[in-house]
């Protein structure tokens, strides 16, 4: 199975009802084909050998943080992918630290406890650097 962490940004009425999500996929894999269609190739042999994988039901967490202003633009450094960077409606740059959620998806996934996480103390949190800026950010 797959797992893909992402992160995503709303655009709300008003800006400080916008927040940022940090979500995590996992027990993502290929979906099959249904046995009652029908195929006109040969080639169904091949199909047979992941009969035997275990089918898992794909599974969303998912971290709510505020956010002021529409988020026009996120970007995570290559490097340092814990490092997040949004431009928003407002004309402000923000950069979030989410190393502690990716920690807690690690975490939860170890223990399986899945589920819908929205811990106050994240959606509370911050962006530990903001600058105001009039030119749009292009190069974030």
């Amino acid at each position: 199975p797959h797992t893909l962490q992402a992160v995503i940004g709303s655009q709300a009425d008003l800006p400080e009802n916008n927040q940022l999500t940090v979500l995590q996929l996992s027990d993502l894999s290929k979906i099959s084909k249904d046995d009652n269609e029908s195929d006109d190739d040969d080639d169904s042999d091949d199909d047979d050998s992941d009969d035997d994988d275990e089918d898992l039901d794909p599974i969303l967490e998912h971290y709510h943080l505020r956010h002021y202003g529409g988020v026009n633009r996120i970007r995570s450094m290559p490097q340092k992918s814990n490092i997040v960077a949004t431009w928003s409606d407002a004309n402000q740059i923000n950069l979030y630290d989410i190393e502690s959620i990716l920690q807690r998806f690690s975490r939860d996934s170890n223990t399986n406890s899945h589920g819908n996480n929205n811990n106050e103390s994240d959606s509370d949190k911050r962006p530990f650097m903001t600058h105001d800026t009039s030119t749009e950010g292009f190069a974030m």
